[in-house]
């Protein structure tokens, strides 16, 4: 239902044939981006926030740190799920099973360094880890890859708890290659990844062979998640993504149902072109599914996708700052913002479907043609965007 709220960017009724390129769509306050996105995905089960520019915009990292806590605190989401590393975030969970402390740095380190670095993200991670340890919001990652900068737990300590099962020599082995694996020295092929899933195989007979338990649950997880990341060692781009999607899907999947409560109201946290209904306009998507795609499939309008963007502004890559070019006569930018003068505007999806396709740059700095509203329930677009805030103590 949440797509038939009627659209915050208004245009007149004596406009309704103008061409759609021509209507008026940034019509509303600066304040009202923040209101109109949350009216978009305030009755959702799931929503999705994306954003651009390879995860290196300020401005957008802020507002969305921001809109995670109005969508908990004014709306009911009790859950977040990050585009990040399963396994940091299901040893916090074993923790807190077992009444140990979490703290603060393990939240940031879960989240990963993608984000955690930022000064925008701070003041989230605080409040995320806050309400972790008081039992009102829950924490997922659902990525399976190995080898985030920092990681408190998946880059040294479990390797070393699953490898330990195996004791003696194997232990040994299996730990030096998992090492190896995580990176980046061990090779691709697959007579290269071979003793490594010989390592994998021989961890799972041992923990399959241990009694029911929470952490025998947490061994097989990590396991299936590492195997699904060897597996994909070697293939080619469009393979890999399309691998890398869906076990994104099924790690989602595992911790609404074995983490979670019952009727979990989901946020999700990640890129664009992962969190949209389809990325098909996306060059490296165009025959491949998203993590988007499945949760599109199995909840059609009870999730709502968010999209960012920019007109012009800046953005980090490499640890510098660098200009982004601006936004073309004729964008979607340029026709959410128009003449006006405001700093930034949300198009909701009757503005979107009005709007047709045309280019925009929402899933990355390039600017590809879209029909948006196919893509995306609604899109905050920014006048100007900056680099984030690094601080040198994270």
């Amino acid at each position: 239902m949440h797509r038939l709220l009627l659209s915050i960017v208004i245009a007149a009724a004596a406009t309704s044939c103008a061409e759609p390129s021509r209507l008026p769509l940034a019509a509303t306050p600066p304040a009202d981006a923040m209101s109109g996105a949350i009216r978009g995905l305030c009755a959702s089960d799931v929503a999705l926030l994306g954003e651009g520019a390879n995860h290196a915009d300020g401005r957008s990292l802020a507002f969305k740190a921001a809109l995670v806590r109005r969508l908990v605190d004014e709306c009911g989401f009790d859950a977040v799920v990050f585009e990040a590393g399963s396994y940091d975030f299901l040893e916090m969970d074993r923790r807190l099973r077992r009444g140990e402390p979490v703290t603060r740095d393990m939240v940031s380190s879960a989240v990963g360094g993608l984000w955690n670095r930022n000064e925008e993200i701070q003041p989230l991670i605080t409040w995320m880890h806050d309400s972790l340890v008081a039992g009102r919001l829950r924490l997922g990652g659902m990525d399976d890859q190995l080898g985030s900068a920092g990681a408190f737990s998946s880059i040294s300590e479990m390797p070393a708890e699953l490898s330990g099962l195996l004791g003696g020599e194997r232990d040994e082995a299996c730990r030096g290659l998992f090492r190896q694996q995580i990176y980046g020295q061990l090779g691709p092929s697959a007579e290269e990844q071979a003793p490594l899933r010989t390592c994998l195989v021989d961890i799972q007979t041992v923990v399959q062979a241990m009694p029911a338990s929470a952490d025998r649950d947490a061994h097989l997880q990590n396991l299936d998640n590492i195997g699904r990341f060897v597996s994909r060692q070697g293939m080619d781009t469009t393979a890999y993504i399309e691998g890398r999607s869906h076990s994104m899907w099924r790690n989602y999947q595992w911790w609404l149902a074995e983490r979670f409560p019952q009727g979990s109201r989901v946020i999700v946290w990640g890129a664009t072109v992962h969190l949209s209904r389809s990325a098909r306009a996306h060059p490296r998507f165009a025959t491949v599914a998203n993590f988007g795609s499945y949760i599109d499939r199995t909840y059609g309008d009870r999730a709502s996708f968010l999209g960012f963007s920019a007109a012009s502004g800046a953005y980090m890559e490499g640890g510098q700052v660098r200009e982004r070019a601006p936004a073309a006569s004729g964008s979607l930018e340029a026709a959410a913002l128009g003449d006006t003068a405001l700093d930034l505007t949300y198009l909701d999806h009757a503005a979107l479907r009005r709007l047709g396709a045309l280019p925009g740059a929402v899933f990355s700095r390039e600017p590809v043609v879209a029909r948006w509203s196919d893509v995306v329930d609604g899109v905050v677009v920014f006048r100007e965007e900056r680099a984030p805030s690094r601080s040198p103590a994270r």
